[in-house]
């Protein structure tokens, strides 16, 4: 079951006095800031006759683009939650860490490029399907670094 799909049913199960985030948050306890724009697209696509005022609200995404979004927002949660601010962050926020600072000392993006492509390539042979998705968010983490190095002095 996908997002999208995830994300009608609980739609469908909501109670009127439930706000999204809370109910996404107790199926999936973290993970629910990752489901809340689908839901919040499921619900408002339930609305009939035009939008209502949650409806309006920026974090509300299109519905055609809920998958990315999920996608974006588990490797977020990866850097944020997991792994990654286990064995990264050392209390630094994302743009100060080694990833960053490396680069920024070298004057070059390079390195986050091969990591990007290492987690690619090494995904991609992985039989498990979780760890699979891991190295490939990871290599989407790594993706962001290397825009947000390159746009630091804009």
């Amino acid at each position: 079951m996908n997002f999208q799909e995830i994300a009608r049913q609980l739609a469908d199960d909501m109670g009127p006095d439930e706000s999204p985030l809370d109910v996404a948050r107790e199926y999936f306890g973290d993970a629910a800031d990752v489901l809340q724009a689908a839901l919040l697209t499921e619900l408002c696509r339930k609305v009939e006759g035009g939008m209502t005022e949650i409806c309006d609200k920026d974090y509300v995404r299109d519905g055609d683009y809920t998958s990315l979004d999920a996608v974006l927002g588990a490797a977020y949660q990866q850097a944020a939650t997991g792994k990654g601010r286990e064995r990264h962050a050392r209390g630094n926020p994302f743009e100060k860490q080694h990833m960053q600072t490396i680069s920024q000392l070298l004057d070059t993006d390079r390195g986050m490029a091969f990591q990007a492509i290492k987690k690619l390539t090494e995904g991609l042979d992985m039989a498990d399907p979780d760890a699979r998705e891991r190295e490939l968010l990871g290599a989407i983490n790594y993706i962001a670094g290397i825009i947000i190095h390159n746009n630091r002095d804009k």
